[in-house]
């Protein structure tokens, strides 16, 4: 789903009886330096039901894309950066009532798994893909991701809405400014394009909710909106539960992102032939970087196929 975002920062003034000190400020840009290479290891989870609501049957789906991404610092001056990410290792699990299929770059998948995920993968392997940022980490442009035909948007590694939204954590802290006091909010908007459901509309807000020594924990919570198509509409489609939260770590020594998770929870409603529909979706990401890589052998592998 290619999503469309906007980002306006807003200021909010907490006011208490008494005056108190100005709330700390905190450094949030990022910090780019030319050679400079991190890994990551990042995990996007999408679960769906859809029933009857009177009906004990189900249809769950789900999805995950686990991957260790490479992210290396190609060029910086002061106007921002280019970034060169790397899939140097991808895991695939998808799975629809009874069946299901899982491939693994780092190991042995059986026939089908081969056949079926293995085309999605493969060409997205360590294949340089060139991410272009303002100084303050903010998505300008990207190269080198073209897709191979016929490769579903859903099931895209090399889409553009993995480099121009769901990875932007990577790049900076989100902020539309160099530093914010702890306290602060700004607000990030994120525009579906039209559906058969219609157009859903994420609101995130972003809190610096506390500084301590070098890092900076910045909280999300949101919400979700829906302007239904007119074939919603007649069906009465509307979201009767939501739920948007999140949180990360950013360095601000290193200028760059620690961990990062993000929730999200919807459930719409709608009637068809006088019986009412149920769909359940959830949806979460995480972020972990590698501060240690190649891992000693004494730990654990943080990687996809690790046992």
């Amino acid at each position: 789903m290619l999503l469309v975002s906007a980002s306006i920062r807003v200021c909010l003034a907490a006011v208490a009886g008494l005056a108190a000190p100005d709330p700390q400020s905190v450094d949030l840009k990022p910090r780019f330096t030319a050679g400079r290479e991190d890994r990551f290891i990042v995990e996007m989870i999408s679960k769906s039901d859809a029933k009857f609501v009177d009906s004990p049957v189900t249809r769950p789906e789900s999805y995950k894309q686990k991957f260790r991404i490479k992210r290396r610092i190609a060029e910086a001056d002061e106007g921002g950066a280019r970034i060169e990410l790397v899939y140097e290792a991808v895991e695939l699990a998808i799975a629809a009532g009874a069946k299901s299929l899982a491939y693994d770059s780092e190991s042995v998948n059986d026939s089908e798994s081969e056949l079926t995920l293995g085309p999605m993968v493969t060409p997205a392997l360590n294949k340089p893909i060139i991410v272009e940022v303002d100084s303050l980490g903010r998505f300008k442009k990207v190269t080198g991701n073209q897709n191979k035909p016929g490769t579903p948007p859903s099931l895209s590694l090399l889409g553009d809405e993995m480099f121009t939204q769901l990875l932007t954590p990577l790049y900076g802290s989100g902020c539309t400014a160099e530093s914010a006091k702890v306290g602060e909010t700004w607000t990030e908007l994120r525009r579906a394009p039209s559906s058969q459901t219609g157009v859903i509309t994420t609101t995130r807000n972003y809190t610096v909710a506390e500084a301590k020594d070098a890092a900076a924990t910045i909280t999300i919570a949101g919400t979700l909106a829906l302007e239904p198509s007119e074939k919603a509409a007649a069906a009465r489609m509307r979201i009767d539960e939501q739920s948007v939260s999140g949180r990360f770590s950013w360095d601000t020594r290193a200028g760059s992102l620690r961990d990062y998770s993000y929730n999200q929870h919807m459930k719409l409603l709608a009637e068809t032939d006088g019986k009412q529909r149920m769909a359940v979706t959830d949806y979460t990401v995480t972020m972990k970087w590698l501060e240690v890589w190649p891992p000693a052998a004494t730990d654990p592998k943080e990687q996809p196929g690790a046992k």
